[in-house]
């Protein structure tokens, strides 16, 4: 932890500047970092050793976080807070954080997100498949920045609980079946029985509009939500919800 903190109080700070890019996805990527705001995401990042390289501590509020360790710390005016947030009226500290893929393999059910685009579905699956016991998440290329501020916030601090990947989708499938997985996905096609499975199993998501790809889908079992009422289809992340919680109840 810094001893003596930086203070700044204009928003055209060279450093507030460069930390602001990490709102954008391009930055996120070069840097391997991101930024999140709000005392229970940066104190969730920090109390699951995810690794914070900067605070920002609006004036008035640094000895609420004198508990939390970082790279380098800043107290900040209200208008540096302001500009580093991408919501309307933000809290009263922000970090950027070094962002970790690494993963340990345990049996157990694996989440896989093919092509899902909204950030606000991608944090509430992930939330999910902490909450149920999954032991990952894999998210393809084509899915939207597991790492974007609303993907952050809509996870409620699991992204930290949990390991997040991202891949070639295909390739890690084709790989985990060939370990003995069994690749399970909602389907219109499908069965209404779930498909039984020893103690490994991937259950995979797709894309809101369009589903599950073909290629991807030609290597599961298809499963189909019974439905009695009248809508068509389930929101993403409600879709996830009830195949992970099948999945777990067979284990």
């Amino acid at each position: 932890m810094a001893i003596n903190s930086i203070i700044i109080e204009s928003p055209k700070n060279e450093i507030i500047k460069s930390a602001k890019l990490l709102l954008q996805s391009k930055y996120r990527k070069e840097r391997n970092m991101h930024i999140i705001e709000g005392d229970r995401l940066v104190r969730d990042a920090f109390l699951s050793n995810a690794k914070i390289h900067e605070l920002f501590i609006e004036s008035g509020f640094e000895n609420e976080y004198q508990d939390i360790v970082c790279d380098k710390r800043y107290i900040v005016s209200r208008k540096v807070i302001e500009s580093l947030s991408d919501t309307q009226n933000p809290q009263h500290i922000i970090a950027t954080v070094y962002t970790e893929q690494n993963y340990t393999h345990a049996d157990g059910i694996i989440v896989a997100l093919d092509c899902v685009q909204d950030p606000g579905n991608m944090g509430t699956i992930i939330r999910t498949a902490d909450a149920l016991g999954a032991k990952a998440v894999y998210v393809s290329e084509l899915s939207c920045d597991a790492f974007s501020p609303k993907c952050l916030r809509s996870s409620m601090g699991s992204i930290y609980h949990i390991p997040v990947i991202k891949c070639s989708l295909i390739n890690e499938l084709i790989r985990l079946k060939d370990k003995g997985y069994t690749l399970i996905c909602g389907h219109l096609d499908g069965g209404y029985d779930f498909p039984s499975f020893n103690k490994n199993a991937v259950i995979v998501i797709g894309n809101e509009g369009n589903g599950v790809s073909n290629e991807i889908a030609s290597l599961c079992h298809k499963f189909r939500i019974k439905m009695d009422g009248k809508a068509e289809s389930l929101n993403a992340s409600i879709a996830a919800a009830l195949l992970i919680y099948e999945a777990t109840r067979k284990i």
